[in-house]
């Protein structure tokens, strides 16, 4: 799955790329969630919490998703792990600050997804 993000000011595409999470993103996956810890005071985990963890709890994390219907998605912009979407029977979005409103279109027959 695939979503094309343009730039209002000036024209400028960024691909957008949403798939599941595989073990190899454990560091990438480990910093973005101490980013995010730090910037959202929305989210179930302290920065405390984040920063105790280490890459084989990560990847330990991200093996407990290939069974049992859950699902770790991850969204990447030019190899950076931007956001991530969590699916244990409850769903948990989370999106660094910096990409916070903005707004992806894709060719997949959704109009708008807001990440905010």
């Amino acid at each position: 799955m695939k979503f094309i993000y343009l730039r209002v000011k000036g024209i400028l595409y960024v691909e957008l790329i949403i798939r599941k999470a595989h073990v190899s993103d454990a560091e990438k996956l480990l910093d973005y969630g101490r980013n995010i810890a730090e910037e959202s005071p929305f989210l179930i985990i302290t920065p405390e919490e984040m920063r105790a963890e280490d890459i084989t709890s990560e990847e330990n994390w991200i093996k407990s998703f290939e069974s049992g219907g859950n699902v770790l998605l991850v969204a990447e912009i030019e190899g950076e792990i931007v956001g991530s979407l969590v699916i244990v029977r409850s769903v948990l979005v989370s999106v660094i600050l910096e990409r916070w409103g903005l707004r992806f279109e894709n060719r997949t027959g959704i109009r708008r997804l807001e990440l905010n």
